[in-house]
């Protein structure tokens, strides 16, 4: 497909796709990085991981238009932080027309323990909490968080 002349995708403000082009979307956004082992101790401040994660929810809005209408959307990053993982699944679940689906299932089979869930008081609840993957760097090479999103179609969305 090609863009027309001073079309979003053009300028460089958008994808250079049209919405509904992919049946699966791995966002890996820019993230604190607080997940990676040399990184633990970096001094990050809270308005740093704020930011970041505001960030992230841009992506987060720009994939959910992509995927396609039953597609899915797997959003992953290599950081421990609540804010730029479980408040922005909690986020995408209220703002954009995502179901969350269980990640474990695709990752880990039913080899998973709750001890992957994510963190409690988080903006998720308990089912959702066990849906989403937060790998811990103490027992893990890195720390990360998976999440796995569906794509509503259109007339479940509104």
């Amino acid at each position: 497909a090609t863009a027309d002349k001073g079309s979003k995708e053009e300028s460089g403000d958008g994808p250079p796709f049209p919405p509904d082009s992919f049946d699966c979307v791995l966002l890996d956004p820019p993230c604190s990085a607080m997940g990676q082992r040399p990184l633990l101790r970096w001094g990050k401040s809270l308005r740093d991981v704020r930011d970041h994660a505001d960030y992230q929810r841009h992506f987060l809005r720009t994939a959910s238009k992509l995927v396609r209408p039953g597609g899915e959307l797997v959003y992953s990053t290599c950081t421990l932080t609540p804010e730029e993982n479980e408040e922005n699944v909690e986020w995408a679940l209220r703002e954009l027309p995502l179901d969350l689906l269980d990640a474990r299932e695709r990752v880990l089979g039913a080899a998973c323990d709750e001890r992957l869930a994510g963190l409690a008081s988080c903006g998720l609840d308990d089912e959702q909490r066990l849906k989403v993957l937060r790998f811990d760097p103490r027992q893990w090479d890195a720390g990360f968080f998976i999440a796995r999103f569906r794509r509503k179609d259109s007339e479940a969305a509104k």
